[in-house]
């Protein structure tokens, strides 16, 4: 069976919480000072504002960027710059959603961002796979012509 994407929520309101319900997806509320868990993490979808108490979002996508190009995140701001576009874009960010929150424009984000994770599992687990049976065969190929040097001595 494979492994749930988790899905983790930084600073968001009760709307969110609903949304996520209503779609069945499971999430992990966040608080800033604790938020190493996204170090341990390849594969999750973050949704968090913008506006934190600590730190912004974007701050926040730079950190997991360091170390994963894989997670899926989606900001929300009640104030989106065509600068914070541009720094959003250029870093990866999924989505940026302005509020108040369209929720129909957050479920298909959430739906699509789910759905990229699931087929980046996928692929780098073929890969994998892909790995392992050329370097299988290549052992083979390695012994098939260690044989045939054999036989022509």
């Amino acid at each position: 069976m494979e492994d749930e994407i988790k899905t983790y929520v930084l600073g968001v309101g009760d709307e969110v919480f609903a949304l996520l319900q209503r779609l069945g997806i499971r999430c992990v509320e966040l608080v800033e000072p604790h938020l190493d868990v996204l170090e341990r993490e390849q594969y999750f979808l973050l949704i968090t504002k913008q506006e934190l108490k600590t730190t912004t979002g974007m701050h926040l996508v730079k950190k997991i960027r360091e170390k994963n190009e894989d997670a899926q995140i989606i900001i929300i701001s009640n104030n989106v710059s065509l600068d914070m576009l541009r720094e959003g874009i250029s870093w990866g960010v999924r989505r940026i959603i302005t509020e108040p929150i369209d929720e129909n424009e957050l479920e298909v984000s959430i739906k699509s961002a789910l759905e990229m994770l699931t087929n980046i599992r996928r692929m780098r687990e073929k890969l994998m796979r892909l790995k392992m049976e050329n370097e299988r065969i290549k052992k083979m190929t390695e012994q098939i012509d260690y044989s045939v040097e054999g036989e022509k001595k």
